[in-house]
């Protein structure tokens, strides 16, 4: 169309505004896309790698080694693969508070995948995952102590089995300034004492059912101690299931700022109609029909929303898809990956802004043009009634022009009111999350159910005869929230040592604020649970809630809960020992051992891991908040330059003017 010509001269009178809202429109979609793509090829790299290496189904723990026999019958019941994945947990780099996990080599399970250097091959040769030697600082080639022993680096490798280097499957996040993982030879791994190995075997099977299998086998045949499946172990899926977690958070996030531009450039588009409608009125009296004018107010904006999101998609996923997604996943262990671009990213970057700007922009003009010639010719651009007479005459002038300013400019209002709210909202999560971190800390330092905890492989007694300690019974357990499985430990205490309020009715469960707030649960409500290991659900009821800022736990008796988990001597039998000062337990018996320092030394990681996510949060609310008022006060201005300029005629001075019309506003 002729008129078309005035596009160019429109983008150029109005360029900041038009570049303002790309600019945030770009900036959106540029870190939705990084998001997106890096998500996307971290999930598609790690599918190939859980091939590749022959990812376990499921690992058992065990009291001992399996015989041949043993590894015969588990093949009868379907295992495929079965690798002996047994570790010792040793002190290293000279740090007594260090603990590197060592494994043999796997050759048919859980492959390794180097990186960097090769596998070890000699006995004084080890290969550190990827995650421990950069906390470590060292490399391929550098020497280190573990326990007592000098070993030089071989090689850095991705461990299929551990993308989230958990030392224990209730951890919550992962510390690597407390603990690693490494892998040395066979030959090597034979030296290692045995009371310091844990005995433990990983094995793919054909399916569900016979994992359950295999389960109820070494049960029957008293060899094991614990079950993992792959399905349920945080090493391997926390990563997919916050995935899972973050597409839904951004994808929502990303349709409001979508919809937040789209309505800036209706404003911009009616604001441009409102000034031109004299010409708009002659377009009409020659002929033009209101959609061929709606689509001449509608190509620049999809001109530029088009340019924008191809732009900021593209901009996203080859250039900061790397970066964003090390940064979201800082606290995983992954493989080298590339972003990827799908249909999904396409739809939700590209064609999703171009359609909900073509709509909603184009119904608005539309319905804003559905006026008379005559009536446009005149200025008139308002179709209806409008507002109903609002009775001014008591008021003062300053009140009355406050209150006319503000009502012709509602549009601008409701733009701003969503663009300050977006801002908002960035803003006050960016800070709520630093400020709650920082109280996290302070609240894991502070308060403990325990200084010690030993989770043991046989019942034992501490050789430090003065010690003061606890026998309790530690049962894992899942809870499911919002469709994803969540570890929960129960911990069982005797006769309310641990907690006051315990009950030994074994339908009745006291559970921690950290359980109740994530699960929504108050006193008196039912708690459904479900054992893994005896596959049922228990409901039992809340019947207190108390305060235990590490992960989601509950308390029961320790008879109780041992009745529940089917122990055959329900009122002795324990699991783990804790206490306020550090036992004396000979290693061969100890299974894992948390403390309240670990504790804190992963609540203080997981605040410094946050930092970066936090400040871009920051940076996103300043820069939206910026160009939103920058374009809007710019569009007040213009609109009324005309009435300024009357006001100054009339002796008003600038700063009464900004008073008018900036008060009317904010």
């Amino acid at each position: 169309m002729p008129i078309d010509k005035r596009i160019k001269r429109e983008l150029k009178k109005n360029f900041m505004r038009y570049f303002l809202a790309a600019l945030i429109l770009f900036f959106g979609i540029t870190m939705i896309s990084a998001f997106f793509s890096s998500t996307d090829g971290i999930l598609d790299t790690l599918s190939s790698e859980r091939e590749k290496c022959s990812i376990e189904d499921a690992n058992v723990t065990l009291v001992s080694k399996l015989s041949d026999e043993n590894e015969k019958k588990l093949e009868e019941y379907g295992v495929k693969k079965l690798e002996n994945t047994s570790y010792a947990d040793l002190n290293a780099f000279d740090d007594e508070d260090y603990e590197l996990r060592v494994f043999k080599v796997r050759t048919e399970v859980d492959k390794l995948t180097v990186t960097e250097g090769s596998l070890p091959e000699k006995t004084d040769e080890i290969a550190l995952e990827e995650k421990t030697a950069a906390a470590k600082e060292v490399s391929v080639g550098d020497k280190f102590d573990v326990d007592g022993k000098e070993y030089v680096i071989s090689g850095i490798v991705n461990v299929v089995d551990y993308n989230n280097v958990l030392k224990s499957v209730t951890s919550g996040v992962s510390n690597f300034d407390v603990f690693g993982v490494g892998f040395v030879s066979e030959d090597s791994f034979k030296d290692i004492s045995s009371d310091k190995i844990t005995i433990q075997y990983s094995f793919t099977a054909e399916n569900e059912d016979d994992i359950d299998s295999v389960s109820d086998y070494l049960k029957d045949e008293n060899l094991m101690m614990s079950i993992l499946k792959r399905t349920d172990n945080p090493r391997i899926k926390s990563i997919d299931d916050k995935t899972a977690t973050m597409k839904a958070e951004v994808t929502l996030i990303g349709i409001v700022f979508i919809f937040l531009i789209s309505f800036i450039f209706y404003v911009m588009s009616s604001a441009s109609i409102e000034k031109d409608s004299t010409f708009i009125g002659t377009l009409f009296s020659m002929g033009y029909t209101r959609g061929e004018i709606v689509r001449h107010y509608l190509k620049l904006p999809l001109i530029v929303t088009i340019i924008a999101s191809v732009g900021g998609m593209l901009t996203g996923t080859l250039c900061l898809s790397e970066s964003i997604g090390k940064t979201s996943y800082s606290s995983y262990s992954l493989p080298s990956f590339a972003g990827k671009i799908n249909a999904y990213l396409v739809v939700l970057c590209c064609i999703m802004p171009f359609v909900i700007q073509l709509v909603t922009n184009g119904l608005l003009l539309s319905k804003r043009l559905n006026i008379t010639p005559v009536k446009l010719m005149r200025g008139k651009t308002m179709s209806g009634k409008g507002f109903r007479k609002v009775k001014l005459e008591n008021k003062s002038f300053p009140v009355k022009m406050y209150i006319r300013i503000m009502l012709r400019g509602l549009k601008n209002q409701l733009v701003l009111f969503l663009g300050i709210f977006i801002a908002m909202f960035f803003l006050v999560m960016g800070f709520g999350m630093k400020d709650t971190l920082k109280e996290y800390v302070k609240d894991v330092d502070s308060n403990s159910m325990y200084e010690y905890a030993y989770i043991l492989k046989a019942p034992c007694e501490p050789e430090n005869d003065d010690a003061d300690y606890q026998k309790v019974t530690i049962g894992g357990f899942q809870v499911t929230y919002s469709g994803i499985n969540m570890k929960l430990n129960v911990y069982g205490y005797e006769d309310g040592e641990g907690v006051d309020s315990i009950s030994k009715n074994k339908d009745e469960i006291v559970i921690s604020d950290s359980t109740a707030s994530k699960l929504s649960l108050k006193k008196g409500d039912d708690f459904e649970i479900y054992s893994t290991e005896l596959k049922k659900n228990f409901t039992l009821k809340v019947t207190d809630i108390v305060h235990d800022p590490v992960g989601l736990t509950a308390f029961m008796d320790r008879t109780a809960l041992n009745e529940i988990l089917e122990k055959d001597d329900a009122e002795n039998y324990y699991n783990a020992l804790v206490s306020d000062e550090e036992l004396d337990i000979s290693e061969a018996y100890v299974a894992e051992t948390m403390s309240h320092s670990v504790n804190k030394l992963a609540a203080e990681e997981m605040d410094s891991m946050m930092q970066t996510m936090i400040m871009m949060l920051i940076f996103m609310a300043v820069v939206v908040f910026a160009a939103v008022m920058f374009i809007l006060l710019k569009m007040i201005i213009e609109k009324s330059s005309y009435s300024i300029s009357l006001m100054k005629i009339f002796g008003y001075t600038d700063k009464e003017n900004n008073h008018f019309y900036l008060n009317s506003f904010f």
